[in-house]
C-alpha cells in the first residue's frame, strides 16, 4: 500500500498496528482488506479501508483535518 498524506510525515498504522514507517511510504502487506490509519499531532486520525488485489500496489492517499 502507498500511502501519502497532507501534510506529510504523518505516522502510519496498519490494521491497528504502528508501522514505525511515515508518509509517504509504501507498506507491504498481505492481500484482501486493511484498514490505514494516519495520526500527526496537531491533526485528528483519519483511517481509510483499503482493498488490497494479490500482486498489486494500491494508494491510500489522506488528508488530515486540524483540530
Amino acid at each position: 500500500i502507498k500511502v501519502s498524506s497532507i501534510p506529510s510525515h504523518a505516522s502510519i498504522f496498519l490494521d491497528g498496528a504502528y508501522t514505525y514507517k511515515l508518509t509517504a511510504e509504501t507498506i507491504d502487506t498481505t492481500p484482501g482488506d486493511h484498514i490505514v490509519a494516519l495520526s500527526f499531532e496537531g491533526y485528528a486520525e483519519q483511517e481509510q479501508r483499503v482493498s488490497v488485489p494479490d500482486g498489486t500496489v494500491v494508494e491510500a492517499h489522506i488528508k488530515l483535518q486540524k483540530l
